[in-house]
């Protein structure tokens, strides 16, 4: 799955009017600047997981309860952008993602459902359990770990080549991992949870009037070969 290209999609995007379209130009874009044949898609938790933040400060949930019900968030989402996004599939179990990909069609995470298809915890060999406990830590129940290093820790799972994160508003100029962090534009597990990855892009997915490809801009994090994010 090396050739696969992870796309996450901020939950504040969902209240675009025209969100298919837009998802479109951002695979596009994406199509056009990695080389990248398979792309899997992973909606943020938004609205929903603002509102079991909410629950939490209210009735101070157990935080796994918490983390649960954020992971139970982002599967919602991704309901949502199977039943609207043509040629796409929800796809619950990282076994899956073979025939998905093999049809043609576009491979949306159910989160909830994916993660414990995962192997974290266990592999084969040494290197391969320490790596999978890795990941299993990362994971670890906190407001510290929400969508974004959710989408790393899936992207670093499957061995993608690249994770890009659909956000509402550009990336500052110059800023590094650890101070995106900090400015809380990605959350405190990123720097860690993306650590593995060949390829980190930024895309202001609300950028320009409409839909076009043209009004995109993919920014590079993390890019061998190219030495200047564009």
């Amino acid at each position: 799955m090396a050739a696969a290209c992870v796309i996450k999609l901020g939950g504040s995007l969902l209240d675009l009017p025209d969100l298919p379209e837009r998802i479109e130009s951002i695979r596009s874009l994406c199509r056009s600047r990695t080389t990248c044949t398979d792309q899997l898609l992973i909606a943020g938790g938004g609205a929903v997981a603002d509102v079991v933040r909410d629950w939490d400060r209210r009735f101070h949930l157990p935080v796994e309860t918490s983390h649960e019900l954020g992971i139970a968030a982002m599967q919602f989402h991704a309901e949502l952008l199977a039943a609207i996004l043509p040629n796409s599939q929800l796809v619950h179990s990282v076994n899956e993602l073979p025939s998905t990909w093999s049809a043609g069609q576009l491979a949306i995470v159910a989160a909830a459902d994916f993660l414990r298809s995962l192997p974290l915890g266990k592999s084969d060999g040494a290197e391969g359990e320490a790596a999978a406990s890795s990941l299993a830590s990362l994971l670890a129940a906190s407001w510290d770990v929400t969508s974004d290093s959710i989408a790393a820790i899936i992207a670093q799972a499957i061995s993608a080549n690249c994770l890009i994160l659909a956000k509402s508003r550009d990336l500052p100029a110059g800023i590094d991992i650890p101070a995106a962090e900090h400015a809380s534009l990605v959350d405190r597990r990123f720097s860690r949870a993306s650590t593995g990855i060949p390829r980190l892009g930024w895309i202001n997915a609300r950028n320009g009037s409409n839909a076009a490809t043209s009004e995109l801009r993919l920014h590079w994090w993390k890019n061998p070969g190219e030495s200047a994010a564009t």
